[in-house]
This record gives C-alpha cells, sequence and structure tokens, in this order.
C-alpha cells in the first residue's frame, strides 16, 4: 500500500473535525488514526487547539472577569434634607455660646434665607450678613463658609445679648443698625426697616418655640 502523507493529514483533520462536533466515528478510536496522530506528532504537526477543554477554559476566565468587575449600587444615595447640616451647625454652635438655636435660626432665616453664598447690596456677607469689618473683628477668615460664618455670627450676638443685660430687642436693633445708632436713639431706632426686622426675627423666634 503506497504511503501518502497528505491524505493521511486530510483524513485525520476530517476525524478532529468529527470529533469537535461531538459526532462518533467508526475511525476516530481506530489503530489507523492512532497511527496518524502519532506521525503528525513526530513530523510537528499540531491538531487544531479547538477542544472541550479550550473553550472551558475561556469559559472560566469569562466568568472570573465578570466577578472582578465592579458591582453597581441598586439604590441611590438618600438625599439630604434641606439647610439639615446648617441646623446642626446652629446647634452646635449655639450650645458653645449658650445661646438659643431657634433665636439663632430666626436670625439666618430673615438674613439669608439659609443660603451661605447671600451677599447684599450693602456688601453684608453669608448665612448671617456679616458686614466685612464685622466678619474681620470676629476672625472670620471666610464669611462665605457656613461654619465660619456662624461662628463670628453668634459670637457677636451674643457680644450683644451680653451688652444690653439680654434685651433680645435690643440686641437684634443692633445687629441690624449698629450698636452705634441703638445707644444714640436710646432704644430701637427709628428706622422702618430695623423695626420691620426686630419684629420678623422676635415672631420667627416664638413661633419655634412654641
Amino acid at each position: 500500500m503506497e504511503f501518502n502523507p497528505i491524505k493521511m493529514m486530510l483524513q485525520l483533520k476530517v476525524l478532529k473535525h468529527i470529533s469537535a462536533a461531538g459526532i462518533q466515528s467508526p475511525f476516530a478510536s481506530s489503530p489507523f488514526a492512532m497511527i496518524l496522530e502519532q506521525l503528525f506528532e513526530a513530523a510537528g504537526i499540531m491538531p487544531e487547539q479547538t477542544t472541550a477543554g479550550s473553550q472551558e477554559r475561556l469559559s472560566v476566565t469569562n466568568v472570573s472577569q465578570q466577578e472582578q468587575l465592579p458591582v453597581k449600587p441598586t439604590t441611590a444615595p438618600l438625599a439630604c434634607k434641606p439647610h439639615q447640616d446648617i441646623h446642626q451647625l446652629i446647634d452646635q454652635i449655639s450650645s458653645k455660646y449658650n445661646m438659643n438655636p431657634a433665636l439663632i435660626s430666626s436670625i439666618v432665616q430673615h438674613e439669608s434665607g439659609f443660603n451661605p453664598m447671600s451677599k447684599s447690596p450693602a456688601g453684608a456677607m453669608g448665612l448671617m450678613q456679616l458686614m466685612p469689618e464685622t466678619a474681620r473683628s470676629l476672625g472670620v477668615r471666610n464669611p462665605y463658609h457656613a461654619e465660619d460664618n456662624l461662628e463670628g455670627g453668634i459670637k457677636y450676638i451674643k457680644q450683644l445679648l451680653d451688652m444690653y443685660h439680654g434685651d433680645e430687642k435690643l440686641a437684634l436693633a443692633a445687629y441690624n443698625a449698629g450698636p452705634g445708632n441703638v445707644a444714640k436713639y436710646r432704644g430701637i431706632p427709628p428706622f422702618k426697616e430695623t423695626q420691620s426686622y426686630v419684629a420678623k426675627v422676635l415672631h420667627t423666634y416664638q413661633a419655634l418655640n412654641a
């Protein structure tokens, strides 16, 4: 019988394709197929790498890569309540200066509406609307930083209350119009804006304390 290596190579490839497809062939495990395989190995010819083992390794690799992917959160983070952080700061700093946080909240509400970036046409800045010279005298480095502004503003209203022996009306009038005008008029100055300011802040303060 004439030995034809090309014919034998084609026959072995057919056998390999049949085996990879899961089709049983009477020649797949025959001595003839084994001899052909040994001849190919001796000649350095490797069969096609499409075995089930290689597919299994590929699948395991894909699963491993998928397991390493970051998992996206299924729910969005809860949003903070409006002014929540500011109220917490008011409580903390008010406690430091032995002040009623309801009074400070009332001042902040009417001064800036709880907006740390608020600025008036006259130049008053931040939550408690501190004027530049007042902020400097109180050691406020950044009037638009909520904590710095509250620290300075609460310290200032505490000083005014001590000056007027706890009289909230005079302290609020001085906070709005300045201690000089309170001293000049020996009480709440006859300014419509100041009188309205004192009345509104006290009304809110009483409502919060109720």
